[in-house]
């Protein structure tokens, strides 16, 4: 209690520190015009806030960008390692957008990001923002569910719903009766790492999952799967769990289900440039993800060139299927996820094939460009 009331000190004194510089920001730049991206959190373990991260970074090399987040977090002293204009605007948030209506001349575009962050088109929308507003929606049919009521066509003048999965779209026309046609795909991508050196099978063999420790990640399906394993070969396997971030009574579950499990660990956070390490040395990525749009964590796998296992919950999952479908499993079906890792373990080192055809995928399908492209001839649709 006594921790989290600290943080949320930190995150006040922040904030108001930030709006002090941020008030006299377009001033200081009088001939600069800037890309406004929105993120909900400053965590940089996984997920949107990673993804959008990486945008700023690649679009600040030929563009102006600036960067709130409505959270602190490790993205903040990324973005100002990489030279990014970042703010933290917490419960001021609506000061940031009244000075960015103010100042709407000086706007290319904003992307708000993820639909947690309603709030912010409500505002926009009351403020008669004439700027070009792309909502980029990340969430699954849980979360579609839970803020339908707040997902709409907002009444602004340029404003583009943008999903970032076949399963988000599917979900906003169905919970929310938003017309396809106001939608648009925008897949997220990532820069290329480039490809990291075949791993061979290692002792311990180690099998990773990435992700917010929380119910829809599921990683106790992982758990439960590894227990169907012959003793035999749990003894050579090690669980290697990497989070930024938890619920509470989701971790309570998991650390009882792994209290006598010395082969499985949860470690983390993990600073996003640490990250290369822990692909570095996994046999195997694992995302059991009961509803995930778009996971990170199969991207960074297929750039990497590391053999992955979906459940059949992920957007990239359909995207997959026909190429990859031994290593896609029906969520919830434990017994098959048990199957599929020993497949995986018994014929590790024959799968160069499946490294070549990740690797042509992600360059296909993932890149970071190609986000950008894309991102830009939305934008470029509005006028």
């Amino acid at each position: 209690m006594i921790k989290r009331v600290y943080y949320k000190l930190i995150e006040l004194i922040s904030s108001f520190c930030d709006w002090i510089r941020f008030r006299s920001f377009f001033r200081q730049q009088p001939n600069k015009k800037f890309i406004v991206l929105v993120s909900h959190s400053g965590d940089t373990g996984g997920g949107a806030p990673v993804v959008l991260y990486e945008l700023a970074k690649e679009l600040n090399t030929d563009s102006n960008v600036i960067f709130l987040t409505h959270t602190r977090g490790r993205v903040i002293k990324s973005c100002k390692k990489n030279n990014i204009n970042v703010f933290v605007t917490s419960f001021l948030y609506k000061k940031y957008l009244k000075l960015i209506n103010q100042y709407t001349d000086k706007i290319d575009f904003v992307v708000i990001n993820t639909a947690v962050l309603y709030p912010y088109l409500s505002y926009l929308e009351k403020l008669e923002f004439p700027g070009k507003v792309v909502w980029w929606i990340h969430e699954g049919s849980y979360f579609i569910d839970k803020y339908k009521n707040k997902i709409k066509q907002y009444k602004l003048r340029s404003l583009r719903i943008c999903c970032v999965s076949q399963i988000v779209k599917v979900s906003l026309e169905s919970a929310c009766q938003i017309n396809g046609s106001k939608l648009s795909l925008l897949p997220y991508g990532i820069v290329d790492k480039g490809l990291l050196p075949v791993q061979h099978r290692t002792n311990p063999f180690i099998i990773t999952l990435i992700g917010r420790i929380e119910e829809r990640k599921n990683q106790i399906e992982l758990v439960q799967a590894y227990k169907q394993l012959p003793n035999a070969l749990q003894d050579k396997i090690k669980i290697l769990m990497v989070a930024g971030s938890y619920d509470k009574d989701y971790l309570a579950k998991l650390d009882a289900a792994t209290s006598d499990q010395a082969n499985i660990s949860i470690i983390g956070p993990i600073a996003r440039d640490k990250m290369r390490s822990i692909y570095s040395k996994s046999n195997l990525i694992v995302c059991p993800s009961k509803s995930d749009p778009l996971p990170v964590v199969i991207t960074e796998a297929m750039m990497y060139g590391r053999l992955f296992i979906s459940s059949d919950g992920t957007g990239q999952a359909l995207i997959l299927k026909d190429t990859f479908k031994e290593f896609i499993y029906k969520r919830g079906n434990v017994g098959e996820l048990a199957k599929i890792i020993t497949m995986v373990y018994t014929h590790y080192n024959d799968y160069q094939p499946f490294y070549e055809k990740e690797r042509s995928i992600y360059l296909s399908e993932f890149t970071i460009s190609g986000t950008i492209n894309k991102l830009k001839g939305i934008v470029k649709e509005m006028d």
